[in-house]
């Protein structure tokens, strides 16, 4: 390995650690050290001399890693660089982006002009931030430090940041849910009724960001949702629509990396739900879009008067992007369902489409509702009622559930939900009766059970509001793949009171 001052070149030897996302170079400390820091940002360039040199944009990690051998790398770096035979790579430290002076205005409360944001997306889509630098934008534009405009300047500029798709001949329709609401999986359900009556729906999901699990986890305990972009259109022109997840097809990349640093925040604020949601459904191909947003007291988005704003930043910057969009503002008090987490939810979906005796009603209710929407949006129906005695009739004649199956099999074959190795019970310790729940706490709770890295781990709820409990009954379930995980969640549960709200004064026994 050779190397200077700020810069060192050599063979790339993979160090097979796994760092997520994150690129890293580990390089030697001591007397071999070409004198880049821990930390240091790097580009890092294989192929040098050919007409495309591959290049990347890493953090330095230094110690025994990589060495005289070689420049050691993680493996999402080796997978991207895709050294060959004999290759050597340069790795040279980098300045900061200049666009990180256009974040700490943001900081400071002044407007983003478009061009400025267009460089900072370019900046985050080239990984010349580095993660904290990312985490740095979202936290500086999350609360109300965007204007509408510069909102549409951000959907603008995560649109062109990857590539469009498009569906000559058809009208594409599409729909995104704000979350927050638990065991809300309407997605598959309303995908299948929608494709069975002849409405293309090349639905695109994303995985979860703060939530238990995303329509792509759930999607995934059932059938294969990594795919490129010519394998969706081949299953859409062969079904009407899919349940693929977003990250793999390559539409607004930023994007991921701007929910990446969301998922670590613990936030999702109106600017970035607006242009990653419209971004991602014109990157699609979609032409119309049902916005979904769920209200409760403990639901991601908690007021009528919080809906509104979301309601009207969507309008404008829909009409900004040139799509057309639908709001439906739906109850966010309770969770839906009985299943949270992967495969959980997955197997609430699957008792709806198969018309199972005890599949949850709320969930057929809300998929019914919402999948009416999507029709009337689509322009085949005029009237509400005829809407929803279409999407009703796609469930009760088996024609949403072969439809299911059948674009399962397009994306790769139909699989059966895991199962955790590991149940525990919580029970009652008294009479009362069960008033509701904290959405926010069952995601935590689900989370620390293991969801949504281990698919089968999660909450299953043994009760519904208004029911009536007694000393041992079971209120709910924690599925996981441990014991260690499940006393964790277990733990958690204990001490939060208003986990499952009971009242004991009403549930009295007279």
């Amino acid at each position: 390995m050779d190397g200077t001052k700020g810069e060192v070149a050599g063979p790339l030897q993979r160090e097979g650690i796994d760092s997520g996302d994150e690129f890293i170079v580990f390089l030697p400390d001591g007397d071999g050290s070409p004198g880049l820091p821990a930390r240091t940002r790097v580009r890092i360039c294989v192929g040098q001399g050919t007409a495309c040199p591959r290049e990347a944009y890493a953090t330095v990690y230094v110690g025994r890693c990589g060495g005289a051998a070689g420049i050691g790398v993680s493996e999402s770096l080796w997978h991207a660089l895709a050294p060959r035979a004999g290759e050597w790579a340069m790795v040279k430290r980098t300045p900061p982006p200049a666009s990180m002076a256009w974040v700490r205005a943001t900081m400071h409360g002044h407007a983003l002009p478009p061009e400025a944001m267009r460089e900072v997306v370019r900046d985050i889509a080239a990984r010349r931030y580095s993660p904290i630098e990312t985490a740095a934008f979202v936290a500086a534009s999350a609360h109300g430090n965007l204007a509408s405009r510069e909102v549409a300047a951000l959907t603008h500029a995560l649109i062109e940041s990857g590539f469009r798709l498009a569906w000559p001949g058809r009208h594409a329709i599409d729909k995104h849910c704000i979350g927050g609401l638990p065991g809300n999986r309407t997605t598959p359900i309303v995908v299948a009724i929608a494709a069975s009556l002849g409405i293309t729906m090349p639905k695109a999901s994303s995985r979860a960001i703060t939530s238990a699990a995303g329509t792509a986890d759930v999607m995934e305990t059932m059938a294969p949702v990594v795919m490129d972009a010519a394998r969706m259109r081949r299953v859409v022109e062969q079904e009407n629509g899919c349940v693929v997840w977003s990250g793999g097809l390559g539409f607004a990349p930023a994007d991921d990396r701007l929910i990446r640093a969301q998922r670590e925040l613990d936030v999702n604020a109106p600017a970035h739900i607006v242009a990653s949601v419209l971004a991602k459904k014109v990157a699609c191909g979609a032409s119309s879009v049902l916005i979904d947003i769920p209200v409760g007291p403990t639901a991601k988005v908690r007021t009528r008067e919080e809906a509104e704003v979301l309601v009207d930043l969507f309008a404008q910057v829909a009409d900004d992007v040139g799509l057309a969009v639908r709001t439906l503002v739906t109850d966010g008090t309770h969770p839906v369902g009985c299943g949270i987490g992967p495969a959980l939810e997955a197997r609430d979906v699957l008792a709806v489409l198969h018309g199972d005796a005890e599949a949850p009603t709320d969930l057929r209710e809300r998929s019914v509702q919402v999948a009416a929407a999507v029709l009337m949006l689509s322009g085949r129906y005029t009237s509400e009622i005829a809407a929803r005695e279409a999407a009703n009739h796609a469930l009760t004649s088996g024609m949403a559930r072969a439809r299911f199956e059948g674009i399962c099999l397009a994306q790769g074959g139909m699989r059966e939900p895991p199962r955790a190795r590991c149940v525990q019970v919580v029970h009652a310790t008294s009479n009362a009766l069960v008033r509701g729940f904290d959405c926010r706490m069952l995601a935590r709770l689900a989370r620390l059970a293991g969801a949504p890295e281990f698919p089968e781990a999660g909450v299953r709820l043994r009760v519904r509001p208004g029911d009536r409990v007694e000393p041992g009954q079971p209120l709910l379930e924690l599925h996981g793949p441990s014991m260690g995980s499940i006393e964790s969640a277990a733990g958690y549960a204990a001490v939060q009171s208003d986990l499952v709200r009971l009242d004991h004064k009403e549930g009295a026994v007279v």
